[in-house]
């Protein structure tokens, strides 16, 4: 059996997705990791290795530390991009139009994009520039909105909350990641706009701490972090034996939008079909019907059909089926739950009243629609 490849893994930011990517690879190809940092911080200058895997971020001694071996290295950031190191980068152009496109088809017209000057530049100026871009292709204006440091010793979240009040609404915020999407709502907490009524807030990371746990469950595209560090590993193994670098850094797709509460609302002018959508969206799974839809505003049945029809183009009752039939289809596509569990789970009580409203709304039956989804994701 020959020696182990010895990897030294640095990194100043640790991320669970990118840890499961760099230890499947390791896994498969019977690595051995040293990973002295992730327990003290220390960065381990004499200790020897095949390669270095590193997120350098902006930190200036892990970077000298980087420059100075005399082993391969692969940087898992962009924030020191004036170091000629190999790179694996989440794809940032990528990033901004999937959030462009997440609000656009929630019919949102006023955009707005929050990053603060502690961040990477070229990240931040990446992402926010492809939201934007998207934005006005759709024939609409996208405001870009940057915190620098120096705040004169005012609060960023105080400053936030004045800028938010200051827009027009429904109002679409894609921040630059997570812990800023975080701050966007508590500057609406604050100042008391509604989420996501008024303000719908898109963040970047999917971190189940931060999204979870945030004072509304937070929206957050999933920046596919395992498989970036799936793909620095392999990128350092092909160098360690000798394979050429590649001349432009390896870009990595995100998975997609994790939906959660902050961006689960179409954006609508009424503030009565805004609360009745919030209301479907909330009890769907439950025996409800268009009478308990109209008990939750101020207007009467036909007065929300009205509105209905002239904001969404549709009736009360068809947002309840077709919103009941959506979350359908998503289980029956992500999940190996049995059809009757999901009538259960998504308001339809029965498999044969699922079944049928399968039937009327898709032309099919669930378990046709399932292997269909099936049979095109292996494809």
């Amino acid at each position: 059996m020959g020696r182990k490849k010895k990897v030294l893994v640095a990194l100043c930011w640790y991320n669970p997705g990118m840890e499961r990517g760099i230890a499947r690879y390791a896994r498969e190809h019977d690595w051995q990791l040293v990973l002295d940092m992730a327990y003290n911080q220390m960065i381990p200058w004499n200790k020897p290795c095949d390669g270095v895997l590193t997120y350098l971020g902006s930190n200036p001694q892990l970077a000298e530390f980087a420059s100075r071996q005399t082993v391969p290295v692969v940087d898992l950031s962009t924030a020191r991009s004036d170091l000629a190191l190999p790179r694996v980068t989440n794809d940032n152009a990528e990033l901004g139009k999937l959030a462009a496109e997440h609000f656009l088809k929630k019919r949102f017209r006023n955009f707005l994009y929050y990053t603060r000057d502690a961040f990477s530049a070229r990240t931040s100026l990446e992402r926010g520039l492809s939201y934007q871009r998207a934005i006005e292709e759709a024939g609409h204006s996208c405001e870009v909105y940057r915190i620098s440091e120096d705040t004169t010793g005012r609060e960023p979240v105080g400053l936030l909350a004045e800028k938010l009040l200051s827009l027009p609404k429904p109002l679409a915020v894609f921040a630059h990641n997570d812990p800023l999407a975080a701050e966007v709502l508590e500057a609406c907490q604050q100042c008391g706009i509604k989420v996501p009524e008024e303000l719908a807030v898109l963040g970047t990371g999917n971190a189940t701490l931060t999204c979870d746990y945030a004072l509304v469950p937070l929206s957050s595209i999933d920046r596919n972090m395992e498989e970036l560090g799936y793909c620095a590993a392999k990128l350092l193994d092909g160098l360690i034996d000798g394979k050429p670098r590649p001349t432009e850094a390896v870009i990595v797709s995100p998975k997609g939008v994790e939906q959660r509460e902050s961006t689960d609302i179409i954006a609508v002018s009424h503030p009565q079909v805004a609360k009745a959508l919030r209301y479907i969206w909330t009890h769907y799974h439950e025996a409800i019907g268009v009478d308990n839809v109209v008990a939750e505003t101020t207007l009467s049945r036909t007065g929300l059909q009205k509105a209905f029809r002239k904001h969404l183009g549709r009736l009360p009752g068809e947002e309840i089926r077709q919103y009941r039939i959506a979350k359908a289809k998503e289980l029956l596509a992500e999940t190996d739950e049995k059809v009757r569990m999901i009538a259960l789970k998504t308001g339809h009580c029965s498999a044969t009243n699922l079944c049928a409203a399968f039937r009327r709304e898709v032309g099919m039956n669930p378990k046709a629609y399932r292997n269909q989804m099936r049979d095109e994701a292996s494809e």
